[in-house]
């Protein structure tokens, strides 16, 4: 198709399968498919539940807001406008009726104070009008308080803690995480402290049954009651939450977690967002009680991946088995001093041997995505590659 010219930082991309995945093909080819003119974060739903999914965004620049964008026109429907910000947002079904919300975060008191960073973050979530309203329509989409985060959002995820069958909403900061329980509609907070600063995951690391809040390094394990119980901090692997530079830039990270290996435990993938030198890896520990007290043994899946802003993981190549999306960022020329030098790869890490120990390489573009995902746009069974540029 035809490239329509636009600024570096003003397009949502779509790397399509040009054909479904075969068993163990060698590589998967994609082509390439703009979606919007507008520099967004994405996730990969079924909005109104035709049994397609489409495209959900949150505009963070121009006109910031939350719309989604339908399969397969990706024509913009809104959601809900408002001064969006943070580097995650998710979409799940916060209650329970059978349709895909939204939820994520927005300033507070923006243009209050100079910096964005400075502004506090207030979490909400969007109730998709479902099953009785139409979801092209902005204003059926209501909006739910969950709570202030008392800073900046880095992250954010959805998943039940407490194991009482209602979807708890986890939001990072960049020295704090908080918790927010799902109490029949309210929202019961529980602060975190921790090291800083960027980058989380949900996982039960070490097999108990509960998620646990998995971070730049560390990782925190979730107590039999959560809304009391203390959080012990365990380590997987310093050298990502004890950097010391001084550096806004310390302590930036990418994190995943899969069962990389087939051992039925999870594995915790990271990579470095902001610097240059860094590896992308994944951690395994021998036992769920090794999980808790370490090692964590580093297997290295790329010696270095620098500025790495997008690890997903998926069965790309449709053998089975996981595999590792990873990518560079572009960042803002107009900010020299932290100026990025091209190529801006996006690279596919296919798991060969299905046990984390092999890794073949496939450079899917090198013109960069920041936080991509994978999933399965339109529902026809292979997975995509879907984000922006910046």
């Amino acid at each position: 198709m035809a490239r329509v010219p636009v600024p570096v930082f003003a397009f949502v991309a779509l790397l399509s399968a040009a054909v479904q995945a075969q068993a163990a093909a060698p590589h998967v080819p994609f082509k390439r498919v703009e979606i919007s003119t507008g520099c967004a974060h994405v996730q990969i739903a079924d909005i109104n539940r035709d049994g397609r999914n489409d495209i959900v965004l949150q505009f963070h620049t121009g006109t910031t807001r939350l719309a989604w964008a339908e399969y397969p026109t990706f024509a913009e429907h809104p959601i809900a406008a408002g001064k969006f910000m943070g580097d995650r947002f998710a979409v799940a079904d916060l209650d329970g009726d059978g349709d895909m919300d939204v939820v994520s975060g927005k300033a507070s008191d923006l243009p209050a104070k100079k910096s964005v960073e400075a502004n506090p973050t207030f979490v909400a979530w969007y109730e998709n009008p479902l099953p009785k309203g139409d979801p092209k329509k902005g204003a059926a989409w209501k909006e739910h308080p969950v709570g202030d985060l008392g800073g900046y959002l880095k992250d954010l995820a959805v998943g039940d803690l407490n194991r009482d069958g209602a979807p708890d909403v986890v939001a990072r900061s960049t020295a704090h995480s908080k918790i927010f329980f799902n109490k029949d509609g309210t929202w019961q907070q529980r602060r975190l402290v921790h090291p800083t600063k960027e980058g989380m995951a949900l996982g039960d690391l070490d097999a108990d049954g509960d998620l646990d809040i998995v971070l730049n390094g560390f990782w925190l394990e979730t107590p039999t009651s959560p809304e009391q119980g203390n959080f012990v901090q365990r380590a997987i692997d310093e050298k990502w939450y004890k950097q010391n530079t001084g550096s806004w830039q310390d302590n930036c990270c990418y994190v995943a977690v899969a069962d990389l290996n087939k051992d039925g435990l999870v594995e915790v993938i990271l990579a470095h967002s902001e610097q240059v030198g860094y590896p992308l890896s994944w951690y395994a520990p021998a036992s769920p009680v090794q999980a808790r007290t370490g090692p964590w043994i580093e297997q290295i899946i790329a010696k270095t991946f620098d500025w790495c802003e997008t690890v997903d993981v998926g069965d790309v190549d449709g053998d089975g088995t996981p595999d590792v999306l990873a990518a560079k960022f572009e960042r803002d020329k107009n900010n020299p001093k932290y100026v990025n030098e091209p190529p801006y790869p996006i690279v596919i890490y296919y798991n060969r041997k299905g046990d984390g120990s092999v890794w073949e390489e496939q450079t899917v573009s090198e013109e960069g995505v920041y936080a991509g995902v994978l999933g399965d746009v339109g529902s026809d069974g292979d997975l995509d590659i879907v984000g922006p540029r910046t």
